[in-house]
């Protein structure tokens, strides 16, 4: 399969190769044996597999169980390193959004995306309102089991989370709100239209191209089957949220 047929912008090569996508977000800190010193005060997600984790687990499992040879020469899917598995609280600014910012706010804010220890660790405009949002002082319990499987319009193979009760959902709530708004600074400072309905998950990987993610679609009903079989009586448990920054699609740190 050639390169050529790599349109994702968060694609690089098909071995997988993670293209520059420079961003940061609000993730939910992952329970767990989850974190390296990347030095300069930073932690870098790596998961490890150890029972906090064990949805992880389930899910790259059930990638395996679908024949991942196959997806990676059939449809040229590339599977995020499972150290990377994360769940975004909220999307913040990156590479596909930044574009819409004015030439000099866009100019500034790349200088920080290519500097992750100065964008996470000195105040800026950028991140301002997101690490003095209710978010990153967040201290509640909350429960996800895994709903389902889709692909999303960005190319994306997402396994789909839900609240495992009623009172999780409530807690969950709460997040949505605060997420509607933190939207509210980021449109009025710079013109930003951030998304706002929330609908958490884990991104497994990613396709080359949309006709190709288009071609696997017939297989979802099978494959959700499978991954509901495979993940049935696990869930993942968060009780923090933290100001992350990402050189590309495997990489995220945070301050330590």
């Amino acid at each position: 399969m050639q390169t050529r047929n790599v349109t994702n912008p968060k694609i690089a090569g098909l071995e997988p190769r993670w293209a520059p996508y420079r961003g940061f977000s609000l993730l939910f800190d992952n329970p767990g044996d989850s974190y390296a010193h990347a030095g300069e005060g930073l932690l870098r997600l790596d998961c490890k597999h150890d029972a906090p984790l064990a949805l992880y687990a389930g899910l790259e499992a059930f990638l395996q169980r679908v024949d991942l040879a196959r997806l990676r020469e059939q449809h040229l899917f590339c599977p995020l390193p499972y150290h990377s598995y994360h769940v975004t609280v909220w999307d913040g600014i990156n590479a596909g959004n930044a574009v819409h910012l004015s030439d000099q706010d866009r100019s500034q804010l790349d200088d920080l995306f290519a500097d992750l220890p100065r964008l996470l660790g000195t105040p800026n405009r950028y991140t301002e309102a997101a690490q003095t949002s209710p978010l990153v002082d967040w201290h509640e319990q909350i429960e996800f089991v895994c709903r389902g499987l889709t692909i999303w319009s960005n190319s994306a193979l997402v396994a789909l989370l839900a609240p495992k009760d009623h009172p999780v959902k409530r807690k969950l709530d709460k997040v949505v709100r605060h997420r509607g708004f933190l939207n509210e600074p980021y449109r009025q400072a710079f013109n930003l239209r951030m998304q706002d309905g929330y609908s958490p998950h884990i991104t497994l990987g990613y396709f080359a191209n949309q006709e190709l993610a288009e071609s696997a679609a017939p297989l979802m009903g099978a494959w959700e089957d499978r991954l509901l079989e495979t993940v049935a009586g696990l869930s993942i448990t968060f009780s923090a949220i933290s100001l992350y920054g990402f050189s590309d699609m495997a990489t995220f740190l945070k301050k330590g």
